[in-house]
């Protein structure tokens, strides 16, 4: 009753829309607009039998049945040829599965009956439910339902896409007049652009084009004070929502996805392990033939396989009654999509990544939707040139760069390449060996939590308030701590793109596989804690913003969902991420891999600090907020950072004030130019190269100070511009260096986790195949220090964190050498008593 009530409300509303649709319309249109029937997406009696079923098991489960039929008990424009078509091969209706109703819409014979009557329908790229009772409806119809006959002609919705284009466009030009020379009505020829832009190659130590992110790309054509305020906006709403919107999107329909077809394999009981094993008598495994089974029922061609060894492999899933069930319903999994195209090296994927690539390709395209339309009219050719002639080449390069990657989801520009990609695989498994349960990187994750403290609704007094409801705090973090976001966040490695490369490379098979997934299990307590700090800084963010929106008199579920998507943002923009728009062009390129690794961080700080600089020196936002950001961003995250990263609280434990003082300068040294390499290296290559240069004259000055002063080891300095390399050649000769001073200990030692050799063998290991051994090692070595050595507290505290003895200031026992001692006997005999 309640569906139909709601059926027949949006037929009323739809009789007045289309009276008033046709007033101005010819006879020929309306007879056109008459050819559409309209029905329920699914069958009325599978809505009555779902209900029905679930009344027998409680009201909690009709409550649950009856929320999901209401979510997708949709009403649909279709031609009455389809739906004629439809009927006449689809008599037994469809299964009770919510889950997949579009499915009705997409199997093979509807395709291929509409393909013989010659009949154009693409229905399922635009669903709408019946809650949008407007002349939408009647325009969604007509551009989506077309047959040879009708396909020529411009629809109404055609018409107003090309208005509302045009609006775009005239707006975004407008902001280019207010920011260059360029009048709006003004075209750039492709040379003028060139030559326009070849005058515009001033260099840009602060942060380049290259190392910007979108929305600092976007700060070049602002405008200042309010129209500066309102240009933002209007960037807001027309680029940066729609991504983000559709970010989200994917994130939920990632971890839909994944829970779907887990719970397939559940309820098959279906063992992936043995999917694996081979046909008997065939080199295919099973795996390959249920991926062969479902391509050939979506009417695709598989590259390089025969039609015989095809028919093969579809009749063993047929004559398997448990396979053939699991491939059917592995068709239903991408809920309305097809499943992935076989590619030309199909035989190295495996289903998971057949239903990861549905989703970053098919399904991403869908979710980007409005945002693509967006930018293909705001970054056209001819805007293109005229910003070009107005900031340059490399501002352009830039742009285009971006605008790929954020359609495309990879943050890769070399993948043809597979020497480079091969290389840069291993120069960056030293990140994942660096970070292999790297307890003391987990801890200081946790600092960024403050991120989200701001001067408006999230103010010092408004957070702390937030927080005093315990309850209702902890039910935030909860829900934050497992939303989509956090969980695709922490499963895809999307914290930084030299992780998010691992988390690629750990789908592959072989010894390199094995070596990255490991690498990126170590990064758990890094992800964990990541996660921590947003869902805690982000819990008063959220539950303070919510409230604010509701006062202004914003609807509930509304209020949730802006809420939410500005807590996503926030985090986004302030933590580490690996998200396409907050990606330079130097950090995607191979060079970036190598020498900005562990730079995401310091870029993104460097990038809120030039935004709140820019604004304030514009005009543009709150002064205070502006000033806040830089102060923060810049020096008070910056040294409490370093101060614990330099164990500046081992300070206060020294044993005597000459101990002290001596610690404390070597340690505020180090903490000040880490804070220096922190800013540097946040403005990208340039800055790698100024850090590098800085820290070379300091060693040069150092060994100056010496009698007899070596310069020779200086050189090798100049290797640490890469993080990566630097570590590899650092283990390699610090595992020589322990070979030159401890070979006698080596070899007297024996099997030994305390034996030099240990570590040495470690090291050697780590650098050469990224196995993270020398890191398990020190792990080891650290335990056993915090449990056996004599430590104050707060020593065993922090070595078990994951500071190291070092940073600490605690002296490793000196083991007593052997000594040999003669012993003057009474006899003739001399004897020669060792004495330990």
């Amino acid at each position: 009753h309640s569906a139909g009530a709601r059926v027949a409300g949006f037929v009323k509303n739809l009789t007045e829309s289309f009276r008033v649709d046709v007033e101005n319309r010819d006879t020929k249109e309306i007879k056109k607009l008459l050819s559409i029937t309209w029905e329920h997406a699914v069958p009325n009696k599978f809505a009555y039998e779902a209900l029905l079923s679930a009344m027998y098991k409680g009201d909690k489960a009709f409550n649950k049945e009856f929320k999901i039929i209401k979510k997708n008990f949709t009403v649909i424009a279709i031609p009455k040829i389809v739906d004629k078509i439809l009927n006449q091969i689809n008599k037994s209706g469809m299964p009770i599965d919510w889950n997949s109703w579009t499915d009705r819409y997409t199997i093979k014979e509807l395709k291929e009956a509409l393909k013989k009557a010659g009949i154009k329908f693409d229905f399922i790229e635009d669903i709408q439910s019946t809650e949008d009772q407007d002349i939408k409806w009647l325009q969604f119809a007509k551009s989506k339902s077309k047959s040879k006959l009708n396909s020529k002609e411009k629809s109404k919705a055609d018409i107003d896409l090309e208005k509302a284009n045009s609006k775009i466009n005239k707006e975004f030009n407008k902001i280019l007049e207010d920011s260059t020379s360029i009048a709006a009505s003004e075209t750039v020829s492709d040379v003028k652009a060139r030559l326009a832009g070849e005058k515009k190659t001033k260099f840009r130590f602060f942060i380049p084009p290259s190392a910007d992110d979108l929305m600092g790309l976007l700060y070049y054509t602002l405008g200042k004070g309010k129209i500066g305020d309102a240009q933002l906006k209007w960037y807001n709403e027309n680029i940066i929502s729609p991504f983000a919107q559709a970010m989200e999107a994917v994130s939920r329909d990632r971890n839909e996805t994944a829970r779907r077809f887990n719970k397939l394999v559940k309820d098959l009981g279906i063992i992936p392990k043995k999917l694996r094993k081979e046909i008997p008598g065939e080199p295919f495994t099973q795996e390959q033939a249920i991926r062969v089974y479902v391509w050939d029922k979506q009417g695709m061609s598989i590259p390089g396989l025969s039609k015989a060894e095809k028919t093969k492999l579809v009749k063993y899933i047929n004559d398997n009654k448990q396979l053939r069930e699991f491939s059917d319903k592995l068709l239903t999994v991408n809920k309305g999509f097809e499943y992935a195209k076989p590619t030309e090296s199909w035989t190295a994927g495996t289903i998971t990544s057949d239903l990861k690539e549905t989703s970053n390709t098919t399904k991403r395209a869908a979710f980007l939707t409005q945002w693509q339309k967006n930018v293909d009219v705001i970054f056209s050719k001819q805007n293109l040139n005229k910003l070009e002639a107005a900031y340059g080449r490399e501002y352009r390069l830039a742009m285009e760069n971006m605008l790929q990657r954020m359609k495309t989801g990879r943050n890769r520009d070399f993948a043809g390449d597979k020497l480079t990609t091969r290389f840069v695989d291993w120069i960056n498994g030293s990140v994942g060996a660096i970070m292999f349960f790297n307890t003391r990187s987990a801890i200081l994750q946790t600092l960024s939590a403050v991120n989200f403290i701001n001067f408006s609704d999230n103010n010092i007094f408004a957070a702390a308030k937030a927080f005093s409801n315990q309850k209702q705090y902890w039910s935030d973090f909860s829900m934050l701590f497992n939303s989509d976001f956090l969980v695709d966040r922490r499963q895809g490695l999307r914290m930084d793109i030299n992780e998010a490369d691992l988390a690629t490379a750990a789908k592959q098979g072989g010894a390199k596989g094995v070596i990255s997934k490991l690498l990126k299990l170590g990064f758990t307590p890094t992800q964990l804690a990541d996660s921590f700090a947003i869902a805690a800084g982000g819990s008063t963010f959220y539950r303070n913003r919510l409230q604010s929106l509701i006062k202004e008199g914003m609807d509930q579920k509304a209020a949730e969902k802006i809420a939410f998507q500005e807590f996503r943002e926030t985090a986004e923009e302030s933590q580490q991420s690996s998200r396409p728009d907050k990606i330079s062009q130097q950090q995607a390129g191979p060079l970036g891999r190598v020498i900005l690794a562990f730079a995401n961080t310091p870029s993104q700080y460097a990038r809120i600090t030039k935004k709140a600089f820019l604004d304030l020196k514009n005009g543009r936002g709150d002064a205070k907020t502006n000033i806040s950001k830089i102060v923060y961003y810049t020096f008070a995250q910056n040294l409490i950072f370093n101060a614990l990263q330099q164990a500046l609280f081992a300070i206060s434990f020294a044993d005597n004030d000459e101990e002290e003082e001596k610690l404390k300068d070597k340690k505020m040294l180090r903490i000040a130019n880490g804070m220096a390499d922190s800013v540097l290296r946040g403005l990208g290559f340039g800055g790698a190269i100024a850090s590098t240069v800085k820290n070379i004259a300091l060693k040069i000055n150092e060994k100056s100070k010496k009698k007899n002063p070596e310069y020779q080891d200086i050189a090798l300095d100049i290797l640490k511009i890469s993080p990566p390399i630097s570590s590899k050649i650092t283990k390699l000769r610090s595992a020589a260096r322990a070979y030159d001073w401890n070979k006698k200990e080596m070899m007297e030692e024996g099997v030994s986790i305390d034996n030099p050799a240990a570590l040495a063998l470690g090291e050697i290991t780590s650098a050469i195949t990224n196995i993270p051994l020398d890191r398990a090692i020190r792990k080891v070595q650290n335990v056993d220090a915090s449990i056996n050595d004599d430590l104050d507290f707060y020593q065993r505290l922090a070595l078990l964190g994951g500071w190291n003895k070092w940073d600490l200031g605690i002296q490793n026992k000196k083991k007593k050498k052997k000594e040999f001692k003669p012993v003057q006997s009474t006899g003739r005999k001399r004897i020669i008593v060792k004495i330990k």
